[in-house]
């Protein structure tokens, strides 16, 4: 996307990023605790900011109720370099005192910064062209994880994501700050796991097992065909080079 490559190295990189990205699938079914029929924002800076805005909640919200409140100000929170530094201390906190909460709460918690470690770790890659800085576009790397959502949206401002990366992004965005009660991943070496909530364990609902199973199925089908277009994409490369 901001390399140059030529054409051999360039269909390379791609094929190689497809074997990556589908060396595994993960169905995963959550339990909301509201719906809207809102679609999801198409900006992805709106994305983002709602996302960041949803953890923060949430961890206020966990917070207060174990009597921890004072190890968080949602208000200087802006960036998900402040949500990790604020999660790298919380999680200190917790263990130096010995404090326990709620398994399902921490799993939120540890998704959060899965969250802000994968945004550090792509940093260098995500272009953000922030219209705010003046009448010239303000077009760089190295800007979102610092990057401080402020106001009422983000249109002036502009994220570059390469696909695969904003994959990732819709994905966090859907399950949010969701419990996640069943989960599969099927592995490209045939390896299966399948992982149940303990509270959803102890009282089954057939129709979610049935909806999870019927969804795993249909991923799966999906998934192999597209194993199979980039095998046909791979032999016609090693024809060509």
């Amino acid at each position: 996307m901001f390399k140059k490559l030529f054409p051999g190295e360039k269909n390379k990189s791609v094929i190689s990023e497809l074997l990556d990205d589908l060396t595994h699938l993960e169905i995963n079914t959550i339990i909301k605790e509201s719906m809207t029929a809102a679609a999801p924002p198409e900006n992805a800076g709106a994305m983002l900011k709602e996302l960041i805005e949803r953890y923060r909640e949430r961890i206020e919200k966990i917070l207060y109720e174990n009597g921890l409140s004072d190890l968080f100000n949602k208000d200087n929170c802006k960036s998900f370099e402040n949500l990790q530094t604020d999660l790298t201390h919380i999680f200190g906190q917790l263990k130096s005192q010995n404090i326990r909460i709620e398994d399902n709460e921490y799993n939120r918690l540890l998704r959060m910064e899965s969250f802000c470690k994968f945004v550090k770790y792509r940093d260098d890659e995500i272009m953000v062209d922030d219209k705010r800085k003046g009448k010239e576009k303000m077009k760089s790397k190295n800007i979102l994880y610092r990057f401080e959502f402020e106001g009422d949206d983000c249109s002036d401002v502009t994220f570059e994501f390469y696909t695969r990366d904003l994959v990732k992004v819709k994905r966090f965005y859907d399950l949010g700050n969701e419990e996640i009660i069943m989960q599969t991943r099927v592995g490209i070496d045939g390896d299966v796991v399948t992982r149940i909530g303990k509270d959803f364990a102890n009282n089954p609902k057939q129709l979610v097992i049935d909806i999870h199973d019927k969804h795993t199925n249909l991923s799966v089908n999906y998934w192999k065909s597209l194993i199979g277009i980039v095998k046909d994409l791979v032999s016609g490369i090693i024809r060509k080079y």
